[in-house]
């Protein structure tokens, strides 16, 4: 008597066969996806602190002091100061650049000192209201500083 070696031929059903194929397939798919993707996806986070500096309610300026800063230099490029009144309404945006005066109802003017287009700890930026001569309070003002392709900011209630 002769044995078959091989058995009785059997196989997966054509059926599960195209499923297992078509469910390996989308696991490959979303898992290079993902890992393609997620490059994209890394941000840093922006940290530090900032200090009020010079302070002048009859000449109408506050000076903010960049304290320390993660990471420690950023680009003017980069950079978005936010000014907040005391209702959350912003009141100026400097974005991208050395200084900038915000024409409305009201002028309030950042300007960044002590820069040569590097944002870092030894950096000032300084909120005007009107002309340096004009009486203003800052009191409960808020700045914020954002940076492109961060994630957190710089926040100091003046």
């Amino acid at each position: 008597m002769r044995r078959n070696i091989l058995g009785e031929k059997e196989a997966v059903s054509p059926v599960i066969a195209i499923i297992l194929m078509v469910a390996i397939t989308v696991v490959l798919a979303a898992t290079l996806w993902i890992m393609l993707d997620a490059d994209e996806e890394i941000r840093y986070e922006l940290y530090g602190s900032m200090e009020r500096g010079d302070w002048s309610r009859s000449q109408g300026y506050v000076r903010v002091d960049i304290g320390s800063m993660n990471p420690s230099s950023l680009s003017v490029e980069e950079v978005t100061v936010r000014l907040y009144d005391e209702y959350d309404e912003v009141k100026a945006i400097l974005e991208g650049e050395l200084e900038n005066t915000t024409e409305n109802d009201d002028t309030y003017t950042l300007r960044w000192a002590r820069t040569d287009d590097t944002i870092d700890s030894t950096s000032r930026l300084y909120v005007e209201y009107g002309t340096r001569d004009d009486a203003y309070d800052f009191e409960g003002y808020e700045i914020v500083i954002s940076a492109d392709d961060y994630t957190g900011s710089l926040e100091l209630v003046l």
